[in-house]
């Protein structure tokens, strides 16, 4: 008897231990991809800091060139998570593509740098001197290509005559120095690296008077449609991670400036420096309703979008 005690007791203990949540015995790996830009340090820190661990999660951050290769890393499944901006992800939405936003990423305010630069002594002083450029942007299918050939044609130019061409951001102020390009925009700490180095200067400013209004998302991070069903609590445990990461990185510039002059290898001065990009710290599909909006505008999607859909259900009311 005290034998057959003793092994339903050990059996009693093992069922004890097995049933508890996986996550107090394991971490959920998870892989993010995102274009190298300063909306990802909230990422960047909350696996250094250890967010993410302490939610059950073991969060790699890989860059990849621009947000095309993104996005393809994502629904090819080699990556859980991309970063990237509002533009794509309502694009991909308008065109059936199986992706959902999780959560929101930077966020434009009437202080955010976004700029159209050109050459120094460029000859190109108005939107109609744009006629017949080139254009330079990190991916074709982004804001900042959108923005600059709105602004274009709000003030006189005609953005059709315009040629566009795909680079890195770490190209981009080469490429214009030399003349290989005629302009091109950056966005945050870049903006301010770009016109340090002395050789280029702003055009213009077109974000608010393109929108129409400031205060709304520029970013996100997603997922694919798939992913977000098969996995909510998961899903719920990253987003908790990115909004408490964005809260941190809006109040503490001066702590978080090393991460983003990693990410963009840059020196840590110009960060320092810089007007630094903000984020959202809540969920709310109402903030990305100004993007949807100017891109049924210029006919870039065919009809409105309910930007509830744009989300997915597990992410929305997370806090």
């Amino acid at each position: 008897m005290r034998r057959l005690a003793l092994v339903l007791a050990m059996l009693v203990f093992a069922a004890a231990f097995t049933s508890r949540p996986l996550s107090a015995q394991t971490l959920t790996a998870i892989d993010v991809a995102s274009a190298p830009s300063e909306g990802v340090t909230p990422v960047l820190y909350a696996i250094r800091s250890g967010i993410f661990r302490g939610l059950g999660l073991d969060v790699k951050l890989t860059f990849l060139n621009n947000g095309a290769a993104v996005a393809a890393a994502v629904l090819g499944g080699t990556m859980q998570f991309g970063q990237t901006s509002a533009y794509t992800t309502i694009l991909a939405n308008a065109r059936n593509v199986p992706v959902k936003i999780v959560a929101p990423s930077s966020v434009y305010t009437s202080s955010y740098p976004f700029g159209i630069l050109v050459k120094k002594d460029s000859p190109i002083q108005t939107a109609a001197d744009l006629n017949g450029k080139t254009f330079a942007t990190p991916g074709l299918n982004d804001y900042g290509s959108l923005l600059l050939q709105a602004w274009v044609d709000q003030n006189g130019g005609s953005s059709q005559s315009m040629k566009v061409v795909e680079m890195p951001s770490s190209a981009l102020t080469a490429a214009l120095t030399q003349g290989r390009v005629d302009a091109v925009t950056f966005a945050g700490t870049l903006l301010s690296e770009a016109l340090e180095s002395g050789s280029v200067r702003l055009l213009a400013k077109p974000m608010e008077s393109v929108v129409g209004r400031s205060n709304f998302v520029l970013g996100d991070i997603f997922t694919t449609t798939a992913y977000a069903q098969a996995n909510p609590r998961v899903v719920q445990a990253f987003v908790r991670g990115i909004l408490a990461a964005n809260a941190y990185v809006n109040k503490h510039h001066r702590e978080t400036a090393p991460l983003v002059a990693e990410i963009l290898k840059i020196d840590l001065k110009v960060v320092q420096q810089s007007d630094r990009v903000q984020f959202r710290e809540a969920n709310d599909p109402k903030d990305f309703q100004p993007f949807v909006d100017l891109l049924y505008k210029y006919k870039v999607i065919d009809k409105p979008l309910d930007v509830s859909d744009l989300y997915a259900p597990a992410a929305l009311g997370v806090r």
